[in-house]
């Protein structure tokens, strides 16, 4: 999951154009507090919510960010432009 996603995050950094090992560092910083957050607000939810309607609201955000994933790649089979992937990223 997250960890692997964050073991290759300064080379993911590093080729999406930051160059800067200090600006590199700043993303990765900030982006393991946005993880502790949430890992403290999933723990609230998980409490007061219970599992299950976690588990099909994920499953809900999932199938949207699968679809749109799909979506993307199928326009960009057709078109071969490399824009909308590069869009989708950032």
């Amino acid at each position: 999951g997250i960890d692997a996603i964050q073991y290759y995050l300064l080379d993911v950094i590093g080729k999406s154009g930051i160059d800067s090992q200090e600006k590199q560092s700043v993303v990765l910083v900030v982006l393991g507090l946005v993880k502790l957050v949430f890992i403290f607000v999933g723990a609230k939810l998980f409490d007061k919510k219970g599992r299950r309607p976690l588990f099909f609201a994920s499953l809900i955000g999932m199938t949207i960010s699968l679809v749109v994933v799909g979506f993307a790649l199928v326009v960009e089979s057709k078109f071969s432009t490399g824009a909308v992937i590069t869009g989708l990223a950032g």
